[in-house]
């Protein structure tokens, strides 16, 4: 059979249909002996749950339940708690520096608004300069005293970690 032409270079067309269906088989399901789990879902499942604040015990209980010695559920648990002491420290640290980022955007408005009050005398400028200056304000009390609650309490009294970064939940 003689394929089509393309008619500004002279090449052989061909043509691949559009529903074609992979006849390759599934690869088989990896062998697991029943009722064990494997170990690094369970330890990503024990760090999520301990990051999102849920109770040691319950954790610990549904891991014995699923058949977990104790002793592997206690070093999973401590070293998820750890981890989690460790990330809420860090993410107290970053929201003090954004407060210091808050407090910087605060002066600059207001040296903003001593010297273009002078020069430019409109009302408009005046509210919208104010305005700015409220809310980094507001942003740099928030985030100092948010900070500095997690870098002291590392995370206790908090239910969930939501503004972890997704790459921090990751194993390496």
């Amino acid at each position: 059979m003689d394929l089509p032409l393309c008619l500004s270079c002279g090449a052989e067309l061909t043509f691949v249909r559009p529903n074609a269906v992979d006849l390759r088989p599934a690869p088989p399901p990896s062998p697991k002996a029943p009722g064990r789990s494997d170990p690094d879902a369970l330890r990503i499942d024990v760090r999520a749950r301990v990051m999102w604040g849920e109770e040691r015990q319950a954790i610990r209980t549904d891991l014995l339940k699923q058949g977990v010695p104790a002793a592997t559920a206690d070093r999973l648990l401590d070293a998820a708690i750890r981890e989690r002491r460790e990330q809420f420290r860090k993410l107290g640290f970053s929201n003090v520096m954004t407060a210091i980022g808050c407090t910087v955007g605060c002066l600059v408005t207001l040296v903003l608004l001593l010297f273009a009050g002078k020069r430019f005398p409109a009302i408009q400028l005046t509210a919208v300069l104010c305005g700015f200056m409220g809310i980094f304000l507001f942003g740099a009390l928030f985030y100092f005293v948010r900070g500095i609650r997690r870098m002291l309490n590392a995370g206790e009294g908090e239910r969930g970690a939501t503004d972890v970064e997704d790459e921090d939940l990751l194993p390496d």
